[in-house]
């Protein structure tokens, strides 16, 4: 993400149990500012690391997406200025992994204090897609629908996949720095990498969610 020409600051938001301590103390060690807040209330966690800066708009990225793509992050922040929407984000026919979103503070403001289940506190903007009517949203589109393409870390088997990927291409580039593009091209003559984790539902995570939805009990 620090490539990405258009974010003014990166932030990892996560929780203040101690088994986050070791991931907060890396980050802090590479000079990225970390937010520590409720493990379940995922929107009360990242509003309130927000709401510090007070920014007009807030770029949200899980922590399962280790190759986050900023050219692509960057085209969504584009899009989503020039759409002048209150939420944006990357469709499905980006690759499992690519996924990013962007929202108007003021809108994750009205998220924060008015969503009740249980799958909107912890998927941040599920509020929204369940009241579309009252916002205003747009997607960014891939050019080729590479959704059958997953480089997300939620099973051992996206590990295995992710680790071969990344030894592989920080062996050939010699640096950290490679795109989708370059993933891209690898699996496209590596068929066998890509079956490793292709029988994995596509955000099963929100689907859990949403089938044992409920009301959220601990608002303050």
């Amino acid at each position: 993400l620090k490539y990405s020409k258009l974010i003014d600051k990166i932030l990892v938001a996560t929780t203040s149990s101690e088994s986050d301590d070791e991931l907060c103390h890396y980050v802090k060690k590479l000079g990225i500012e970390v937010y520590r807040g409720s493990t379940d209330d995922v929107l009360k966690r990242v509003y309130k690391a927000a709401k510090k800066y007070c920014p007009d708009s807030v770029i949200r990225l899980t922590g399962d997406y280790p190759l986050i793509d900023p050219v692509i992050v960057d085209d969504l922040i584009i899009d989503f200025h020039k759409k002048n929407v209150d939420y944006s984000s990357t469709d499905s026919s980006f690759a499992e992994g690519l996924d990013a979103e962007i929202i108007k503070f003021e809108i994750l403001k009205i998220c924060y204090k008015e969503a009740r289940l249980i799958s909107e506190r912890e998927h941040i903007t599920q509020y929204i897609h369940n009241n579309k009517s009252r916002f205003k949203m747009s997607n960014t589109f891939s050019n080729v629908n590479y959704g059958n393409i997953r480089i997300v870390v939620d099973e051992i088997e996206d590990y295995e996949v992710i680790s071969k990927l990344v030894n592989f291409l920080s062996k050939r580039f010699n640096k950290k720095r490679y795109f989708f593009d370059d993933i891209r091209n690898l699996l496209m003559i590596n068929h066998n990498l890509v079956k490793l984790n292709s029988n994995i539902i596509r955000n099963e995570g929100l689907q859990i969610s949403l089938l044992s939805d409920g009301i959220y009990k601990n608002q303050e």
